[in-house]
């Protein structure tokens, strides 16, 4: 239970701030809503920056390995989120440049959280224990990627049914 204590006492203030915005996210995701054209592709950059941030600090000598493995596993999360979009009904309004996109339920404030506790225990083995860098970078960059592409993959094939 100290563990966990510490673990919080340490977690920088823009974690929880970050936290709190995936949380309401989730929660909005839950409802249908109907979104500017243009915001479409802004939830997915921010993944994007995460990753690449993600990718850059922890990939010091340009290690091919790693970086192929973030690029293939972004492709096929690019291409499972494509796939998620495919059945999606979606309301267009051309006129005023927005789409409706229907609510989730409680699956995208899952994943987000899902996402977002992942990464926080990437983050705090690597604080912990320095070692761990060795074994968990090839699942952390390869989840960053795959997570990356996902929410990309859903913005485009959200943006061809507009």
């Amino acid at each position: 239970m100290k563990n966990i204590y510490y673990a919080l006492l340490g977690t920088p203030w823009w974690v929880y701030l970050l936290f709190a915005f995936l949380f309401y996210t989730g929660l909005k995701a839950r409802k249908s809503s109907t979104i500017p054209i243009k915001k479409l592709f802004m939830f997915p950059a921010i993944f994007i920056i995460w990753s690449l941030l993600s990718l850059i600090s922890k990939v010091a000598n340009s290690n091919i390995y790693l970086i192929l493995i973030w690029i293939t596993l972004g492709f096929i999360g690019y291409l499972i989120g494509l796939k998620i979009t495919q059945t999606t009904n979606v309301q267009v309004d051309r006129i005023n440049s927005v789409i409706t996109i229907p609510g989730s339920g409680w699956i995208m404030l899952l994943a987000l959280m899902s996402i977002f506790f992942i990464k926080y225990l990437f983050g705090y083995t690597y604080s912990t224990n320095p070692s761990a860098i060795a074994y968990c970078l090839p699942l952390d960059l390869g989840f960053s990627g795959a997570i990356t592409g996902i929410f990309l993959g859903r913005a485009h094939g959200y943006f061809k049914k507009y």
